[in-house]
């Protein structure tokens, strides 16, 4: 069973409800508005493998947007970790995925960039980021949870 971690960035003062389960807030502002995400544990991407011949592993994220104000643009950042010598370092780079328009309630999901196979503990770091008002506001990064050895 896939445990998630949630993270979540707050457009308002008095925040709507948010979808279920959301732990991390960030980003208050005037307006009642807030997006949560979720990070899922990273795997081996079967479909990457077919299309490039090779093993990897992704992870993804999934966003969701509540409120009474309307969001106009949606950012999911994600990327891989990997735990090395006790500190996790970036596995890739980050991949800013933007959707436009947004609409309220709808999931929106986002994939890393992948890395290829190989033995080691591996986690998502994923932010949401939404524009409200013509201002664009960041959330906080939050962490998947870890995985060892995810093609295996």
């Amino acid at each position: 069973m896939t445990r998630f971690l949630t993270a979540a960035v707050l457009f308002a003062l008095v925040a709507a409800p948010l979808p279920a389960a959301t732990a991390a807030q960030a980003a208050p502002a005037a307006r009642k508005v807030a997006c949560g995400a979720k990070g899922a544990s990273p795997h081996k991407s079967r479909g990457q493998e077919k299309q490039y011949g090779r093993k990897v592993i992704i992870a993804k994220a999934t966003a969701v947007c509540a409120g009474n104000r309307p969001v106009s643009k949606l950012v999911i950042d994600t990327k891989l970790q990997k735990k090395t010598r006790g500190t996790w370092r970036n596995a890739t780079r980050n991949r800013p995925q933007p959707y436009t328009p947004v609409k309220l309630g709808k999931k929106y999901v986002a994939w890393t960039h992948y890395t290829k196979c190989q033995k080691g503990t591996y986690r998502i770091m994923f932010r949401v980021s939404g524009k409200v008002d013509g201002k664009m506001r960041y959330g906080n990064w939050g962490a998947g949870d870890p995985r060892k050895n995810p093609c295996d």
